[in-house]
């Protein structure tokens, strides 16, 4: 599978915070109806996306993301930098700035699950996605998420 790094800035540039989400929502929801993947948002906003290109398949795997973070909302340009990792090694990173050119949160937890379930719906034949609002502050989306979603749902992964 080639990687999507447009993609993945993408959504690390959406500015989301836990009962801030909208922008993220509407994230999710443009690049869903974009790739012609069947999707619904249920009163609290959660999204349930099901690719399905073999009408016999019996369960799905699922994969999971939540749509918040912890950051404040700002504006959020993402810049290629080459930085040191954890073992002093520099490599290629991305790196988040607000308009005046300062550091911020880029939103990692869970923007790169966000990224990954929409990688994994373009990749793979049959597919379920759900994401959750509102994970940050105790897993409310999850908490109220509709259970007949999960009916045909083998396994599931978040990332």
């Amino acid at each position: 599978m080639e990687r999507n790094y447009e993609l993945l800035k993408e959504v690390l540039s959406v500015p989301t915070k836990t009962y801030e989400e909208d922008m993220m929502i509407d994230f999710i929801t443009t690049w869903l109806e974009e790739n012609g993947i069947p999707f619904y948002v249920d009163n609290f906003y959660n999204i349930y996306a099901t690719k399905q290109t073999d009408e016999n398949i019996e369960y799905f795997p699922c994969v999971v993301a939540h749509t918040d973070t912890v950051h404040n909302i700002d504006t959020i340009n993402v810049r290629e930098e080459m930085l040191p990792n954890a073992q002093n090694e520099v490599k290629l990173a991305l790196k988040a700035y607000n308009d005046e050119g300062h550091p911020t949160g880029i939103g990692g937890d869970d923007k790169c699950g966000v990224y990954s379930c929409l990688e994994l719906l373009k990749e793979l034949p049959n597919l379920k996605a759900a994401f959750f609002v509102a994970e940050e502050t105790g897993c409310k989306g999850s908490f109220n998420s509709d259970p007949r979603f999960f009916d045909n749902v083998g396994y599931a992964i978040q990332f």
